[in-house]
């Protein structure tokens, strides 16, 4: 979406991504300081860590296979992702835990700098337009009202679904906008497109995991207290038990 603005822009993962080198990679705090960082405009793009963690399973465990090699490798250092949401969410090296210790690191990390924006996935979802708007004035750059309705529409989940199929049936785009395999409907990369989609997808010990882990780290105090608004999704009816479930920490 930022790409249809023109906007002179580099991604990172900062080495917890899915790339096949950083599968299954303990992350127990960062490395760095702050003079190692780049002196340059930063957006910090976040998500609830609990929909983090049940999108990299369907990521690893659906939509990427690993190259022979690298399956040996990974079942002789115990970097084989589980293939059941509940192992895979607690794995050190893939699941939640990682998830929150990497968003409150570089959080805390960033919170002084004043050429950094935070943005939270769930506000984007909910008002696509207006924190687009943020991003673009944050960076000193100019657009039309009609450019940033241009990009949101252009980039709607609807509309990358639909590319999605034509890809998978074409074999042309790009591979990360192309399914796992055609018949596999959690292999799309524009799978669900919701947030707070894990209560339909975990277990309630999982959701009670979730819970521990997220009072242990004291998430939502210190997160919130960065960002200026929640970190986490907010709260809606589970699909799978008709029940009021409290996800937002």
């Amino acid at each position: 979406m930022l790409d249809r603005l023109d906007l002179d822009l580099e991604y990172t993962h900062a080495d917890t991504g899915t790339r096949f080198r950083e599968w299954g990679k303990h992350f127990t705090r960062l490395n760095i300081g702050l003079s190692a960082i780049p002196a340059r405009q930063i957006i910090f793009l976040t998500r609830d860590p609990r929909d983090v963690a049940v999108s990299m399973f369907y990521q690893m465990t659906h939509r990427q296979r690993p190259p022979l090699r690298k399956r040996i490798e990974f079942a002789l250092t115990g970097r084989t992702p589980p293939r059941n949401i509940s192992g895979f969410v607690r794995h050190p090296g893939f699941g939640f835990e990682k998830v929150v210790r990497f968003n409150v690191g570089w959080a805390e990390l960033l919170r002084s700098r004043r050429d950094v924006l935070f943005v939270t996935y769930e506000a984007l979802h909910a008002d696509t337009k207006s924190e687009l708007t943020r991003v673009v004035d944050f960076l000193g750059q100019s657009r039309t009202a009609d450019q940033i309705v241009g990009a949101v529409t252009h980039c709607s989940f609807e509309r990358m679904r639909k590319q999605e199929q034509i890809n998978a049936l074409t074999g042309q785009g790009p591979r990360w906008l192309q399914p796992g395999h055609v018949d596999d409907p959690l292999s799309y990369k524009t799978r669900r497109g919701k947030t707070g989609e894990f209560v339909d997808e975990v277990a309630p010990d999982d959701l009670a995991y979730f819970d521990r882990v997220l009072e242990r780290y004291d998430y939502r105090r210190r997160m919130t207290a960065i960002l200026g608004r929640s970190p986490l999704a907010e709260k809606r009816s589970s699909a799978a038990t008709g029940a009021n479930v409290n996800i937002d920490g």
